[in-house]
């Protein structure tokens, strides 16, 4: 088919003129056709784009009640059905995925996520549209939000891709385009993104755990979640720990950590916190370029905003969530005092593709949680390549009468070799592993390690592949190198 006639023919069905037969040239010009797939989402995007801005609000008022039930989609010319992704449901018409794929594209100049558009089936027995596997995508997975059938989804997934899923959902089971009922999500690493019923676009960054309660509502219990929200879903809500997050037109980001804490940044727009209290629910507007700690008792203090917090990298970087920065450049020195934040750790790429010297005393290699670092000590061998990055966390002025606590997790394209969290092995990296200039430490005394028992706790996941930091400091140093796998899966050795 000729682009000419290919662009005509979406035109047409998305003026709602398409014929029967016409809708089934269309389908098989999209069968297995990845350029053609990517010219209609376009097309579609497009469309949408110029019913939006020309069409005012009646277009987008439109799709809303069609999909929440109020109206049904006006049908195209002679009964023909509309062509649907595969695993979406059949009040999910085209239209309305539209709409979510546009607010996906806005989500995405936050967010580096890379949308998938599945191929585009026909039902030949009429009656709408049909759900047509590639996969497992809607496969029954008991107390997930996994879409089990016969339910009336909350939300589907536009891009999982890489993503680790716990709860015994596999990777086939969350495809781009399968449904998602009312449940809780387990995100162990990687990224994802999923849009709401009413259009919500939400992206998780593991590790998160989520339970959708609505076709506008979740509930975040820890990680990290962005959201886009347009304006047929003004109202979405986040619920977490302390209180309720409700969209008052915007784009946000928030982070729960282990003890219940919630970070809200307000990217664009507006946003109201909702407490509970005895008296009645206490509201606290935020706006654009502001930030707040929302406590798991409900009580709101002023942050730090900070959107590179919420930008995630392009594939192949790693994935850093939570309280963890990744900056571009090492500063000159990294000595105490010298580069101090309170609200963030900052991350660094030291040295990549690196071949080791020589023997590498490391402080952890194995998967689990860790909370003692003294006196360990595994060897990654001589010959092992690898890529290494260093967190460094050093809070303003340091005192002994005041610990301050950060948290968060970075997940890496290849397993992880080597933790290095000790002073005299940190000591002995630095020239092989540091960028030459870099001052890590004044002196050789100098303490820059973990402590046992001081709240300092660090977890490597099963694949190796994430690092979940909780670092609490008062007038010390915190400094974690961490070794990657620059080629094959190596494991250090006893």
């Amino acid at each position: 088919m000729r682009d000419d006639d290919f662009i005509n023919l979406t035109l047409r069905y998305l003026d709602r003129v398409i014929t029967r037969e016409e809708m089934d040239m269309l389908n098989a010009a999209l069968a297995d056709d990845a350029e053609r797939q990517r010219q209609f989402r376009e097309l579609c995007i497009r469309s949408q784009v110029m019913r939006d801005t020309l069409g005012g609000r009646r277009a987008a008022a439109d799709e809303t009640a069609a999909l929440t039930g109020a109206a049904g989609v006006a049908g195209v010319a002679g009964g023909a059905t509309e062509p649907v992704a595969p695993g979406v449901a059949r009040r999910l018409r085209l239209p309305v995925r539209v709409l979510a794929i546009a607010a996906a594209v806005a989500l995405a100049a936050t967010v580096a996520v890379t949308l998938l558009w599945p191929g585009v089936t026909h039902d030949d027995h009429g009656g709408g549209a049909t759900t047509a596997g590639t996969g497992t995508g809607t496969g029954t997975v008991t107390g997930t939000a996994v879409a089990t059938g016969g339910q009336a989804s909350v939300a589907m997934v536009a891009d999982a891709a890489g993503a680790v899923w716990g709860d015994g959902i596999a990777p086939g089971m969350m495809t781009a385009g399968g449904n998602l009922d009312a449940g809780p999500l387990r995100l162990e690493s990687g990224v994802a993104q999923m849009m709401f019923a009413r259009g919500a676009a939400v992206t998780l960054i593991g590790p998160t755990d989520v339970e959708l309660t609505g076709d506008n509502r979740c509930t975040l219990r820890r990680g990290v979640l962005v959201a886009y929200v347009p304006e047929s879903a003004h109202g979405f809500t986040v619920d977490v720990p302390g209180g309720s997050i409700v969209d008052l037109g915007t784009r946000f980001g928030v982070y729960v950590d282990d003890r219940g804490v919630a970070e809200l940044h307000v990217l664009a727009g507006r946003v109201e916190t909702v407490r509970p209290t005895a008296t009645g629910p206490k509201t606290r507007e935020i706006t654009e370029k502001h930030a707040i700690y929302f406590g798991a008792t409900g009580e709101t203090i002023d942050a730090a905003f900070d959107a590179r917090r919420w930008t995630t990298p392009k594939r192949g970087e790693p994935i850093v969530s939570g309280q963890i920065v990744m900056l571009p450049a090492l500063p000159t020195s990294l000595a105490k005092g010298a580069f101090e934040n309170d609200h963030h750790i900052a991350m660094f790429l030291e040295r990549s593709g690196v071949t080791l010297r020589s023997n590498v005393k490391v402080t952890l290699t194995e998967p689990g949680a860790y909370d003692k670092y003294d006196g360990r000590g595994v060897t990654v061998p001589k010959g092992t390549k690898v890529t290494s990055y260093l967190l460094h966390y050093d809070t303003v002025g340091g005192s002994m009468q005041e610990w301050k606590f950060l948290s968060g997790a970075v997940t890496f394209d290849r397993p992880i070799v080597g933790v290095i969290a000790m002073t005299d092995q940190l000591n002995a990296t630095d020239d092989m592993l540091g960028v030459a200039g870099v001052t890590y430490r004044e002196g050789k005394g100098t303490a820059r390690h973990l402590e046992d028992g001081e709240g300092d706790r660090v977890t490597i996941s099963a694949d190796r592949r994430t690092l979940t930091l909780y670092l609490g400091t008062s007038n010390s140093l915190d400094h974690v190198r961490v070794l990657v796998a620059a080629d094959a899966d190596t494991k250090a050795k006893e």
